[in-house]
């Protein structure tokens, strides 16, 4: 007999505090911290809390350059719908190549743990772009990303590729 997953639902709160602004003359950015719940309905009610945290600095390095750090941890939901707490570092970088076009890359990693099974994910990716902005209002990007996902659960790793091709329009 096949057997069909049971319906998500939950409800989450963040508690936090933060700031947010320029911190030097070439260096700005947010940072929030708090506590995060989420209670989790599926197969009955299940409470849970942990630490958040959302971190973004930027620093414009040169009239070309510019480099970004992120950390974030939080609630997630995982593949199979099972709650997740979600810890990530990320690192990216912008380098105008010339007026208009620019390249882009970034490494990231992502510790995901479930909360309902002893699954734990190690995510890393690592990426590329060229974007071609236009003028104000077009942009046009092409990227490539390789992510690979180590899991502790058999048969749940894997390796991916992904080419981008993004057209934004903006009025």
């Amino acid at each position: 007999t096949l057997s069909t997953p049971e319906a998500y639902s939950s409800e989450s709160a963040y508690y936090n505090v933060g700031l947010r602004g320029n911190l030097l003359p070439k260096l700005s950015g947010f940072f929030n911290a708090g506590y995060s719940t989420r209670e989790d309905e599926r197969g009955g009610a299940d409470e849970s809390g942990t630490v958040g945290l959302n971190l973004g600095v930027t620093w414009n390095a040169s009239a070309k350059t510019t480099v970004g750090v992120t950390a974030n941890r939080g609630f997630g939901v995982g593949g199979e719908g099972d709650s997740t707490v979600n810890t990530s570092v990320g690192v990216n970088a912008s380098y105008s190549l010339t007026t208009h076009v620019s390249a882009t890359t970034s490494l990231g990693y992502t510790l995901r743990e479930s909360s309902n099974t002893d699954r734990t994910d190690h995510q890393y990716n690592l990426g590329a772009a060229l974007v071609y902005a236009m003028n104000e209002h077009w942009r046009f990007s092409a990227g490539y990303t390789y992510t690979e996902n180590d899991a502790s659960d058999a048969d749940r790793s894997y390796q991916s590729h992904e080419l981008d091709f993004t057209v934004t329009l903006r009025y």
